[in-house]
C-alpha cells in the first residue's frame, strides 16, 4: 500500500508539472492557440487533402483496419464471447467522436509542443542514427523510436489505471467482449499529450519518418491485439505483445488487475513488476466487475465527467463530515 500511495505521488506530481507547463505554453502563444483551432476547424470539412492537419481524412484508413481485424476474429478461433452487432455499432460511434475530436484536442498538444520547443529547445537527446531512406534504415528507426514511445507509454497507461484518469480509461475496459473494434474515450488525445507525446518531443530527436511509421504501425497493432482469436507465441510472448497478452491486462480476474500495461513490448513489464505471462490455454472473461455497460453514445462520452463528479462529491461528504 505504502508503495503504491508512492508511486502515486509521483506520477501525481509528474502530471502536474506536465500539465502547467503545457498550459503556460499555449497561454503564453495565444496566436498560435488561435491559429490551431482554425487549422483545426478546416480539417474537419476539408476532405481533399489539401488542409493543415489530415487526421480526419484518416479515419476511413483507420476503419477498414477495424473492419479487417473484425472479420478475421469471426474466422478464426475465439478467445471469448463474439461481440453482437449493436456492440460493434456503440464502438464504431464512439471510436468516431474520438476521432473526430483528434484534430482540435490534438491542437492543443502542438501548440504547447511548438511553444515549448521555442523556449527549450526539442529532442535534448539525438538518436538519429542515420539520414538515410532506405528499409533498413526505416526499419530500424522504427524500432527504436517504438521501443522509446512504449516507454512513456507504458507509464502513461499505468498512471491511467492508478490515478483518478482511470474514470476516463475504464471506458475502454468496461467491454465485456473484447474485440479489435476497441473504443476509447474522446478526451484520450488530450490527457496523452502532457504524458506521453511532450516528453517524447522534448527528450528525443528522431527522423520525421521515424515518427510517420511508428504512428502508422502503432494504430494497426494496438487494433491487432484487441482482436477476439486465441494466439499463444510462446516463449516469444515474452518478446512482443500480442492479443492473449493484451487480453490478461483486460481481464476481470483479480490476479490479472494491473498488469501488461505496454502496447509493443512486455520488456517494460517485465522491469517493473507488472507482467504476467499467459499460460496456453489462458483466455480470461473481461470487463470491469461492478461497473454496468454503457448503452449510447451519450453515456460514454459523459461517463469520465459523472465519474469525477461522484468522486468529487464523495471527497466532499468525507471532508464535511470531520470534526471542526
Amino acid at each position: 500500500m505504502a508503495d503504491r500511495k508512492a508511486w502515486l505521488l509521483i506520477y501525481g506530481g509528474a502530471f502536474a508539472v506536465l500539465l502547467a507547463v503545457c498550459v503556460l505554453a499555449v497561454a503564453s502563444h495565444p496566436h498560435a492557440l488561435w491559429q490551431e483551432a482554425i487549422n483545426s476547424a478546416r480539417s474537419l470539412v476539408d476532405m481533399s487533402g489539401n488542409g493543415p492537419d489530415r487526421s480526419v481524412e484518416a479515419v476511413p484508413a483507420v476503419l477498414g483496419l477495424f473492419a479487417f481485424f473484425s472479420l478475421l476474429e469471426r474466422v478464426l478461433p475465439a478467445a471469448g464471447p463474439r461481440k453482437p452487432l449493436r456492440g460493434y455499432w456503440l464502438n464504431f460511434k464512439v471510436t468516431l467522436l474520438e476521432y473526430v475530436t483528434i484534430p482540435i484536442l490534438g491542437g492543443l498538444t502542438s501548440v504547447a509542443v511548438i511553444a515549448l520547443g521555442k523556449r527549450l529547445g526539442l529532442g535534448w537527446i539525438d538518436l538519429r542514427f542515420s539520414t538515410g531512406h532506405g528499409m533498413m534504415d526505416l526499419l530500424l528507426g522504427f524500432l527504436l523510436s517504438t521501443f522509446i514511445f512504449d516507454f512513456f507509454f507504458y507509464w502513461y497507461h499505468r498512471f491511467q489505471h492508478e490515478s483518478f484518469l482511470w474514470q476516463e480509461h475504464k471506458l475502454h475496459h468496461m467491454d465485456e467482449q473484447l474485440c479489435a473494434f476497441y473504443r476509447e474515450s474522446w478526451l484520450e488525445t488530450l490527457i496523452s499529450g502532457p504524458l506521453s507525446a511532450i516528453p517524447l518531443a522534448i527528450l528525443f530527436k528522431l527522423n520525421p519518418e521515424q515518427g510517420a511509421i511508428t504512428g502508422t504501425i502503432f494504430t494497426a497493432w494496438v487494433v491487432f491485439i484487441h482482436t477476439n482469436i486465441r494466439l499463444h507465441l510462446g516463449p516469444f510472448a515474452v518478446l512482443f505483445n500480442a492479443p492473449q497478452g493484451h487480453r490478461i491486462h483486460h481481464s476481470r480476474m483479480r490476479e490479472h488487475f494491473d498488469q501488461n500495461f505496454a502496447a509493443f513490448f512486455p520488456i517494460w513489464d517485465v522491469l517493473f513488476g507488472t507482467y504476467h505471462y499467459p499460460k496456453r490455454d489462458e483466455y480470461p472473461s473481461t470487463g470491469v466487475h461492478g461497473e454496468k455497460e454503457v448503452q449510447t453514445l451519450w453515456e460514454g462520452a459523459t461517463l469520465a465527467f459523472r465519474e469525477w463528479h461522484r468522486m468529487f462529491r464523495a471527497w466532499r461528504h468525507r471532508h464535511d463530515s470531520l470534526p471542526a
